[in-house]
């Protein structure tokens, strides 16, 4: 009982040896998932980008289509109230001058 047999020594190089390359297998798999998973991020990436590219084209049309109907609706208000103005300015004054008397 003094020495300790090679059998024994065996077992436990193996167990050892087993779980390096277990471990080694799990890490393995990891860097295999993990590759992967970035393909398929820059590929949802690139579709993203390609979203939002037609977001900004969709509001650079919307914000042409809002300043041109600003602009319609500014110009149909002067067209429209400069007239209506100046007939209540001058039924206004026709009333201040009826109301002198």
């Amino acid at each position: 009982m003094e020495t300790i047999p090679s059998t024994y020594w065996m077992i436990v190089i193996g167990v050892l040896s087993g779980m390096l390359a277990l471990i080694l297998y799990y890490v393995a798999m990891l860097l295999k998932e993990t590759t992967s998973t970035v393909v398929e991020v820059k590929e949802t990436i690139k579709e993203s980008r390609n979203l939002v590219k037609s977001a900004t084209t969709i509001v650079e049309d919307v914000k042409d289509i809002v300043s041109s109907v600003k602009s319609t609706v500014d110009n149909v208000q002067e067209a429209v109230l400069s007239p209506v103005r100046k007939i209540g300015d001058a039924v206004s004054s026709l009333f201040g001058f009826l109301d002198r008397d």
